[in-house]
Protein backbone atom coordinates (compact mmCIF):
# COMPACT_ATOMS: atom_id res chain seq x y z
CA UNK A 1 0.00 0.00 0.00
CA UNK A 2 2.87 2.48 1.19
CA UNK A 3 4.86 1.67 -2.13
CA UNK A 4 1.52 2.33 -4.31
CA UNK A 5 1.29 5.67 -2.34
CA UNK A 6 4.01 6.81 -3.05
CA UNK A 7 4.42 5.92 -7.07
CA UNK A 8 1.09 7.71 -7.34
CA UNK A 9 2.58 10.81 -5.28
CA UNK A 10 5.69 10.29 -7.38
CA UNK A 11 3.56 10.49 -10.90
CA UNK A 12 1.36 13.62 -9.83
CA UNK A 13 4.46 15.38 -8.83
CA UNK A 14 5.96 14.58 -11.97
CA UNK A 15 2.91 15.73 -13.84
CA UNK A 16 2.81 19.00 -12.17
CA UNK A 17 6.22 19.58 -12.84
CA UNK A 18 6.70 18.77 -16.31
CA UNK A 19 2.98 20.81 -16.80
CA UNK A 20 4.85 23.50 -15.18
CA UNK A 21 7.84 23.68 -17.26
CA UNK A 22 5.58 23.15 -20.33
CA UNK A 23 4.22 26.62 -18.93
CA UNK A 24 7.35 27.89 -18.53
CA UNK A 25 8.84 26.84 -21.95
CA UNK A 26 5.80 28.18 -23.85
CA UNK A 27 5.57 31.26 -22.54
CA UNK A 28 9.36 32.25 -23.05
CA UNK A 29 9.68 31.19 -26.42
CA UNK A 30 5.98 32.14 -27.67
CA UNK A 31 6.26 35.77 -25.21
CA UNK A 32 2.38 36.62 -26.07
CA UNK A 33 3.16 39.64 -23.85
CA UNK A 34 6.46 40.67 -25.90
CA UNK A 35 8.16 40.94 -22.17
CA UNK A 36 11.15 38.34 -22.73
CA UNK A 37 12.28 39.44 -26.30
CA UNK A 38 12.83 35.66 -27.37
CA UNK A 39 9.99 35.39 -30.28
CA UNK A 40 10.48 35.69 -33.88
CA UNK A 41 6.93 35.47 -34.42
CA UNK A 42 4.87 38.55 -35.46
CA UNK A 43 3.76 40.59 -32.02
CA UNK A 44 0.28 39.59 -31.23
CA UNK A 45 -2.68 41.69 -29.83
CA UNK A 46 -1.63 41.11 -26.28
CA UNK A 47 1.27 43.26 -25.92
CA UNK A 48 2.00 44.81 -22.92
CA UNK A 49 3.27 48.46 -24.45
CA UNK A 50 3.26 49.72 -20.72
CA UNK A 51 6.28 47.57 -20.48
CA UNK A 52 7.77 47.71 -23.96
CA UNK A 53 7.12 51.61 -23.92
CA UNK A 54 9.42 52.19 -20.53
CA UNK A 55 12.21 49.69 -21.27
CA UNK A 56 12.73 51.92 -25.04
CA UNK A 57 12.77 55.04 -22.94
CA UNK A 58 15.01 53.88 -20.78
CA UNK A 59 17.23 52.01 -22.98
CA UNK A 60 17.79 55.46 -25.05
CA UNK A 61 18.23 58.65 -22.40
CA UNK A 62 18.18 61.93 -23.64
CA UNK A 63 16.61 60.90 -26.96
CA UNK A 64 13.39 62.35 -26.76
CA UNK A 65 11.96 65.51 -24.81
CA UNK A 66 8.43 65.78 -25.49
CA UNK A 67 5.69 62.28 -24.74
CA UNK A 68 2.19 62.25 -26.29
CA UNK A 69 0.25 60.74 -23.19
CA UNK A 70 -3.09 59.43 -22.79
CA UNK A 71 -5.57 56.20 -23.69
CA UNK A 72 -5.37 53.98 -26.75
CA UNK A 73 -6.95 56.43 -28.36
CA UNK A 74 -3.61 58.56 -28.34
CA UNK A 75 -1.73 55.44 -29.63
CA UNK A 76 -2.67 56.65 -33.55
CA UNK A 77 -0.56 60.14 -32.79
CA UNK A 78 2.58 60.33 -34.55
CA UNK A 79 5.14 62.00 -32.56
CA UNK A 80 6.73 63.24 -36.26
CA UNK A 81 3.78 66.22 -36.42
CA UNK A 82 4.32 66.97 -33.27
CA UNK A 83 8.38 67.37 -33.92
CA UNK A 84 7.54 69.16 -37.20
CA UNK A 85 4.92 71.75 -34.93
CA UNK A 86 7.25 72.31 -32.61
CA UNK A 87 10.89 72.52 -33.80
CA UNK A 88 14.08 70.76 -31.41
CA UNK A 89 11.44 68.55 -29.86
CA UNK A 90 11.48 64.81 -30.56
CA UNK A 91 8.40 63.27 -29.21
CA UNK A 92 7.38 59.88 -28.45
CA UNK A 93 4.17 57.95 -28.24
CA UNK A 94 3.78 56.83 -24.31
CA UNK A 95 0.25 56.14 -24.38
CA UNK A 96 -1.16 52.99 -22.87
CA UNK A 97 -4.37 50.99 -23.68
CA UNK A 98 -6.47 51.90 -20.90
CA UNK A 99 -4.40 54.81 -19.61
CA UNK A 100 -5.44 57.39 -17.29
CA UNK A 101 -4.07 60.79 -16.18
CA UNK A 102 -3.29 58.92 -12.50
CA UNK A 103 -1.13 56.27 -14.58
CA UNK A 104 0.47 58.98 -16.53
CA UNK A 105 1.46 60.78 -13.26
CA UNK A 106 3.21 57.68 -11.71
CA UNK A 107 5.01 57.00 -15.27
CA UNK A 108 6.30 60.12 -15.15
CA UNK A 109 7.22 59.91 -11.31
CA UNK A 110 9.31 56.64 -12.37
CA UNK A 111 11.03 58.41 -15.53
CA UNK A 112 12.00 61.08 -12.94
CA UNK A 113 13.31 58.97 -10.58
CA UNK A 114 15.52 57.20 -13.27
CA UNK A 115 16.88 60.66 -14.68
CA UNK A 116 14.76 60.84 -17.70
CA UNK A 117 12.93 64.40 -17.89
CA UNK A 118 10.72 65.73 -20.54
CA UNK A 119 9.61 69.36 -21.65
CA UNK A 120 6.66 69.23 -22.88
CA UNK A 121 3.58 66.50 -23.04
CA UNK A 122 0.57 66.29 -25.05
CA UNK A 123 -2.26 64.68 -23.82
CA UNK A 124 -5.41 63.22 -24.52
CA UNK A 125 -8.16 63.03 -22.00
CA UNK A 126 -11.39 60.60 -22.19
CA UNK A 127 -14.66 61.76 -20.91
CA UNK A 128 -15.23 57.50 -20.56
CA UNK A 129 -12.53 57.34 -18.69
CA UNK A 130 -13.35 59.55 -15.93
CA UNK A 131 -16.74 57.80 -15.12
CA UNK A 132 -17.52 55.41 -12.39
CA UNK A 133 -16.39 51.79 -13.45
CA UNK A 134 -13.64 49.51 -13.60
CA UNK A 135 -10.66 49.42 -15.01
CA UNK A 136 -9.59 46.40 -16.67
CA UNK A 137 -6.92 44.80 -15.07
CA UNK A 138 -4.61 41.59 -16.93
CA UNK A 139 -1.17 40.73 -18.17
CA UNK A 140 -1.00 43.22 -20.92
CA UNK A 141 -1.63 46.30 -18.73
CA UNK A 142 0.67 45.41 -15.72
CA UNK A 143 2.90 48.51 -15.06
CA UNK A 144 6.72 47.99 -15.72
CA UNK A 145 8.57 47.37 -12.52
CA UNK A 146 10.15 50.52 -12.33
CA UNK A 147 6.63 52.28 -12.48
CA UNK A 148 4.87 49.63 -9.67
CA UNK A 149 8.23 49.42 -7.43
CA UNK A 150 7.47 45.64 -7.58
CA UNK A 151 10.81 43.63 -8.34
CA UNK A 152 12.37 42.97 -11.51
CA UNK A 153 12.32 39.06 -10.95
CA UNK A 154 9.36 38.75 -9.52
CA UNK A 155 7.70 40.13 -12.65
CA UNK A 156 9.03 38.34 -15.00
CA UNK A 157 8.38 34.98 -12.93
CA UNK A 158 4.51 36.07 -13.11
CA UNK A 159 5.06 35.93 -16.73
CA UNK A 160 6.97 33.09 -17.13
CA UNK A 161 4.43 31.15 -14.83
CA UNK A 162 1.40 32.68 -16.22
CA UNK A 163 -1.73 30.34 -17.79
CA UNK A 164 -1.55 32.02 -21.07
CA UNK A 165 -2.47 29.49 -23.47
CA UNK A 166 -4.87 31.22 -25.33
CA UNK A 167 -3.08 34.29 -25.68
CA UNK A 168 -0.01 32.20 -27.24
CA UNK A 169 -2.71 30.79 -29.59
CA UNK A 170 -3.74 34.01 -30.43
CA UNK A 171 0.12 35.07 -31.09
CA UNK A 172 0.23 32.26 -32.98
CA UNK A 173 -3.09 32.51 -34.88
CA UNK A 174 -2.02 36.03 -35.32
CA UNK A 175 1.69 35.76 -36.81
CA UNK A 176 -0.17 33.67 -39.81
CA UNK A 177 -2.53 36.13 -40.73
CA UNK A 178 -1.34 38.05 -44.28
CA UNK A 179 -2.03 41.67 -42.67
CA UNK A 180 -1.59 42.34 -38.84
CA UNK A 181 -4.50 43.63 -36.57
CA UNK A 182 -2.43 45.54 -34.95
CA UNK A 183 1.50 46.43 -35.51
CA UNK A 184 3.20 48.62 -32.62
CA UNK A 185 6.46 50.67 -32.98
CA UNK A 186 7.67 50.69 -29.37
CA UNK A 187 11.49 50.81 -30.73
CA UNK A 188 10.78 53.48 -32.78
CA UNK A 189 8.40 56.11 -31.58
CA UNK A 190 5.49 54.32 -29.85
CA UNK A 191 2.77 54.80 -32.42
CA UNK A 192 0.44 51.79 -33.49
CA UNK A 193 -1.05 51.29 -37.12
CA UNK A 194 -4.31 49.29 -37.49
CA UNK A 195 -3.79 48.00 -40.74
CA UNK A 196 -5.81 45.18 -41.06
CA UNK A 197 -8.85 47.80 -40.27
CA UNK A 198 -6.78 50.20 -42.95
CA UNK A 199 -7.20 47.62 -45.32
CA UNK A 200 -11.02 47.08 -44.88
CA UNK A 201 -11.68 50.36 -45.13
CA UNK A 202 -9.84 50.93 -48.60
CA UNK A 203 -12.03 48.10 -49.75
CA UNK A 204 -14.91 48.95 -48.04
CA UNK A 205 -15.56 52.16 -46.43
CA UNK A 206 -18.90 52.61 -45.86
CA UNK A 207 -19.62 48.52 -44.84
CA UNK A 208 -16.66 49.22 -42.11
CA UNK A 209 -18.27 51.70 -40.49
CA UNK A 210 -21.76 50.44 -40.73
CA UNK A 211 -19.68 47.37 -38.90
CA UNK A 212 -17.49 48.49 -36.53
CA UNK A 213 -18.81 52.03 -35.95
CA UNK A 214 -21.80 52.36 -35.82
CA UNK A 215 -23.43 48.67 -34.68
CA UNK A 216 -25.87 49.72 -32.08
CA UNK A 217 -25.42 46.52 -30.48
CA UNK A 218 -21.74 47.26 -29.63
CA UNK A 219 -22.76 50.69 -27.98
CA UNK A 220 -24.62 48.60 -25.73
CA UNK A 221 -22.26 46.65 -24.75
CA UNK A 222 -20.02 49.72 -23.62
CA UNK A 223 -22.63 51.94 -22.20
CA UNK A 224 -22.61 53.50 -18.74
CA UNK A 225 -25.67 55.09 -18.96
CA UNK A 226 -26.44 57.00 -15.56
CA UNK A 227 -22.63 56.56 -14.70
CA UNK A 228 -21.32 60.40 -13.62
CA UNK A 229 -17.90 61.72 -12.93
CA UNK A 230 -15.90 59.59 -10.54
CA UNK A 231 -14.59 62.95 -7.88
CA UNK A 232 -11.52 60.86 -7.47
CA UNK A 233 -10.53 60.45 -10.93
CA UNK A 234 -11.12 64.74 -11.44
CA UNK A 235 -8.76 64.69 -8.10
CA UNK A 236 -6.16 62.39 -10.33
CA UNK A 237 -6.04 65.06 -13.06
CA UNK A 238 -5.45 68.27 -10.27
CA UNK A 239 -2.68 66.09 -8.97
CA UNK A 240 -1.51 65.29 -12.38
CA UNK A 241 -1.45 69.14 -13.46
CA UNK A 242 -0.25 70.23 -10.14
CA UNK A 243 3.33 68.01 -10.69
CA UNK A 244 3.66 68.79 -13.68
CA UNK A 245 3.27 72.83 -13.40
CA UNK A 246 6.01 72.40 -10.32
CA UNK A 247 8.18 71.09 -12.56
CA UNK A 248 7.86 73.55 -15.42
CA UNK A 249 6.45 71.08 -17.80
CA UNK A 250 4.14 72.31 -20.75
CA UNK A 251 1.25 70.62 -20.87
CA UNK A 252 -1.31 70.60 -23.66
CA UNK A 253 -4.63 68.80 -23.27
CA UNK A 254 -7.68 67.99 -25.36
CA UNK A 255 -11.08 66.19 -24.90
CA UNK A 256 -11.02 63.22 -27.17
CA UNK A 257 -13.23 63.11 -30.08
CA UNK A 258 -16.03 60.51 -29.67
CA UNK A 259 -18.79 58.90 -31.99
CA UNK A 260 -21.95 60.41 -32.02
CA UNK A 261 -23.60 57.04 -30.45
CA UNK A 262 -20.47 57.33 -27.09
CA UNK A 263 -21.24 60.71 -26.78
CA UNK A 264 -24.95 60.18 -26.31
CA UNK A 265 -23.99 56.86 -23.97
CA UNK A 266 -21.69 59.39 -21.94
CA UNK A 267 -24.11 62.68 -21.74
CA UNK A 268 -24.09 65.52 -22.67
CA UNK A 269 -23.84 66.86 -19.25
CA UNK A 270 -21.01 64.93 -18.11
CA UNK A 271 -18.92 65.65 -21.18
CA UNK A 272 -19.97 69.21 -20.44
CA UNK A 273 -18.99 68.67 -16.66
CA UNK A 274 -15.35 66.89 -18.05
CA UNK A 275 -14.69 70.22 -19.90
CA UNK A 276 -15.24 72.83 -17.12
CA UNK A 277 -13.14 70.54 -14.58
CA UNK A 278 -10.43 70.13 -16.90
CA UNK A 279 -10.46 73.88 -18.05
CA UNK A 280 -10.35 74.82 -14.42
CA UNK A 281 -7.83 72.83 -13.38
CA UNK A 282 -5.58 73.77 -16.08
CA UNK A 283 -6.13 77.17 -15.97
CA UNK A 284 -7.00 77.72 -18.94
CA UNK A 285 -10.51 76.50 -21.36
CA UNK A 286 -9.08 73.23 -23.11
CA UNK A 287 -9.82 71.97 -26.85
CA UNK A 288 -12.92 70.02 -26.86
CA UNK A 289 -12.75 67.47 -29.94
CA UNK A 290 -15.89 65.34 -28.11
CA UNK A 291 -17.94 66.86 -31.49
CA UNK A 292 -15.45 65.84 -33.87
CA UNK A 293 -17.91 62.79 -35.31
CA UNK A 294 -20.24 65.96 -36.05
CA UNK A 295 -18.73 65.58 -39.35
CA UNK A 296 -19.39 61.99 -39.43
CA UNK A 297 -18.60 58.60 -37.74
CA UNK A 298 -16.44 57.54 -40.74
CA UNK A 299 -13.54 59.48 -39.10
CA UNK A 300 -13.45 56.23 -36.12
CA UNK A 301 -11.69 52.97 -36.53
CA UNK A 302 -14.15 51.72 -33.57
CA UNK A 303 -16.53 53.07 -30.88
CA UNK A 304 -13.84 54.80 -29.32
CA UNK A 305 -10.54 54.75 -31.44
CA UNK A 306 -9.87 57.49 -34.21
CA UNK A 307 -8.14 57.41 -37.39
CA UNK A 308 -4.67 58.85 -37.76
CA UNK A 309 -5.47 61.66 -40.01
CA UNK A 310 -7.76 62.79 -37.22
CA UNK A 311 -5.26 62.34 -35.18
CA UNK A 312 -2.83 64.52 -37.21
CA UNK A 313 -5.54 67.24 -37.76
CA UNK A 314 -6.07 67.48 -33.81
CA UNK A 315 -2.15 68.30 -33.46
CA UNK A 316 -2.04 70.65 -35.81
CA UNK A 317 -4.77 72.35 -34.23
CA UNK A 318 -3.03 72.69 -30.90
CA UNK A 319 0.09 73.06 -32.11
CA UNK A 320 -0.95 75.78 -34.18
CA UNK A 321 1.47 78.99 -33.38
CA UNK A 322 -1.07 81.61 -31.17
CA UNK A 323 -2.01 84.80 -33.06
CA UNK A 324 -1.01 88.34 -31.23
Amino acid sequence: MEKAWTRWSTTVVSIAVAGMLGVGAMNYLVDPYEIFGTSKLRPGVTVNDRYGKIEHLLANPGRYNGLILGSSVMGVFNPSVADQKLPGHRFYNLSYFGGTPEEALNTLKALEAKGLVFSDIIMGLDAFAFMEGKEAVDLSRRPHPVVSGESRSAFLLSYLTAPSFVQCIGKLAHDQQEVPSIAFDLSGNGQYHLAAFDREISEDPVGFTKRHVSDPAKVRRLSRSGAGLDPAKIESFTTLNQWLTSRGIASRFFINPMTSAMRQEVGEANVEALVRHVSAISGGQITDFSHLAEDGDATFYDLKHIRPSVATNILGKILAPKSL
